[in-house]
Formats: structure tokens, sequence, C-alpha cells
């Protein structure tokens, strides 16, 4: 599917000559039609080796990949896109429906005019993360609501609330990896002054790459706070029962010291007299709201 650049994405089957347009393939198709732009399929053999998003500049264009995790299954699905830019055209190839999904959601709320190749692609990635400071409110919001389940009682020890910490942990490292990246591809295509991005669009490429960092922040003080609620939730399973511990703990098993399943030092808490102080401060959600507020977007 070919779109041209005149102030919005509008489908156009060829574009005219000369205009800026951005088009969607499959691997087998970029690799049929535009195999001669890119020396020994460099991008599709990209696509298929790394799963991570990145950019690297040449002196006629540039290449990238991006690998999107689904936010409803953080854990176990992703959707990866390999991009293609020069000065009149963005080349865009994905195997899967995606892409096209979240083409359609950029029209019509695209923040810049869409006049050129380079602003197709900011607003591409803008639409990656659009609406993800409600996402990570929302995440904020049920690790609150299940220490403060767990507040209700002091020798409360809620079900399972040790499986979902560990879980939420994992899936905000996956969440913060993938913002991360991003910034560092904002980064690297701010770089880019061999004339193929103009330099507006630098200077958007460079504040993106601001807001995804600002995002893995936020995701990395998350999984500081699932890992002090766990801490918390491990003292309590100490207090209730230090002497008798339940075979069917999935706790007893593992080492509390052993980091590679995120478990905490939980015996020097008891000692230390914090078992029960471990929250994040008062105010957390609101400063970090204010810092990503509409008034800080793009």
């Amino acid at each position: 599917m070919q779109y041209i650049l005149n102030g919005g994405l509008t489908p156009a089957q060829p574009p005219e000559t000369g205009t800026p347009y951005v088009e969607v393939l499959t691997r087998n198709d970029f690799d049929a039609r535009y195999g001669d732009l890119v020396q020994d399929s460099l991008l599709t053999r990209s696509m298929e080796h790394e799963q991570h998003c990145k950019a690297d500049l040449y002196r006629r264009y540039v290449l990238g990949t991006l690998h999107v995790p689904d936010k409803k299954e953080l854990r176990r699905r992703a959707w990866d896109c390999g991009f293609y830019l020069d000065q009149e055209r963005l080349l865009l190839v994905s195997d899967g429906p995606e892409l096209e999904t979240l083409l359609h959601a950029i029209d019509g709320r695209q923040i810049t005019a869409l006049r050129t190749p380079a602003q197709a692609l900011f607003e591409l990635l803008e639409a990656m993360i659009r609406g993800d400071e409600d996402f990570t409110d929302a995440f904020e919001d049920e690790l609150e609501r299940r220490e403060a389940d767990m507040n209700d009682s002091v020798h409360a020890v809620p079900p399972d609330l040790d499986r979902y910490l560990m879980r939420a942990r994992r899936e905000l490292m996956v969440l913060g990896r993938f913002y991360k990246q991003l910034s560092q591809v904002g980064d690297r295509l701010a770089e880019c002054t061999n004339g193929l991005i103009e330099r507006e669009s630098l200077d958007l490429f460079r504040l993106f790459s601001h807001r995804a960092e600002r995002l893995h922040a936020d995701a990395a003080a998350l999984r500081e706070y699932a890992l002090q609620i766990l801490d918390l939730y491990q003292s309590r399973i100490n207090v209730a029962e230090p002497d008798h511990p339940d075979s069917d703990d999935p706790l007893r098993d593992f080492h509390a010291a052993d980091a590679d399943r995120r478990l905490v030092r939980h015996e020097f808490l008891r000692h230390a007299g914090t078992a029960h102080a471990a929250r994040l401060p008062r105010g957390f959600a609101s400063r970090r709201r204010s810092r990503c507020g509409r008034a800080d977007r793009l």
C-alpha cells in the first residue's frame, strides 16, 4: 500500500514522480521491488536476526528495525517492522497487520504537516507510544491497590500476590527496554546531519527521544515499586509462619538473594525493623503524571 504525503497519508498507487510517499511492503516484496536500494538484503536480514529497536545512518539512506511489544501481552507477543528512509520515500516493511493499523491511527492526529518522509517516520514512532502515560498510570494504580489490600491487616498475605508482582516486574522490564531503545533511535536520527533529514525533523526526533526516556524512567520506577511491595510481602510471610514454611509456598525453594528470580534479601528486613515500611513516597503518581502531562507532550 502506498500513501502520498500531502498534509496527511493519502492512499495513491502509484504516487506521482517526485512526490514524497510512504509505502508498506512485506519482506519478500521489499527484496523483490527495492532490493537494489540496499546491499545484500541488509534490512530484511536485520529483521530476521535482531529483535530490538535501532537506526543506522548511511550516506544515502537510513535503515532501522522496530520490535514493538503488544501491551496486552507484554511478555509473549511483539511485532517487527523495518524501515528505509531517504529524501524521497519511507519504506515500511512488515509481514503482519499491525503496521497498517498504526498508520490509520496517525491520519488526522498527526503533529507535523506530514509532507516529508522524515516527518512520517516521526509520526510512526510517536504513534507507538501515544497514550502510554495513561497505560503506565493504570499499571501504577493496580500496584497501589495491591499494596493497599495487603496493608488492610497487619498479617494479611493476599493469595498469589508474589506471582503477580514478579510478573509485573518482568512486564515492566520489557516495557522499559522498549522505551529505552526508542529513545536511542530518536537520538540516532537526530544525529543525521548529512541532509537526509530536514532540520525541523531533527528537532522532532530529539524531542521524541526525551519523551521516550521519560517513559523509560517511569517504567523503571514502577518496577522498583513492585519490588518494594514484594519485599513487604515476603516479610509478612516470615512473620506469619517463621518456623513452619508452607510446603506449597512458591518462594520456599528459592534463596532470598537470588537476583535472577527477582527475589530480595528479606531476612535482613526483619532485623532492621523495616519490613513494614516498603512503599514509594506519597505523591509519586501525581509528580509523574505532571511530568508527562499534556503540556509536556510533543
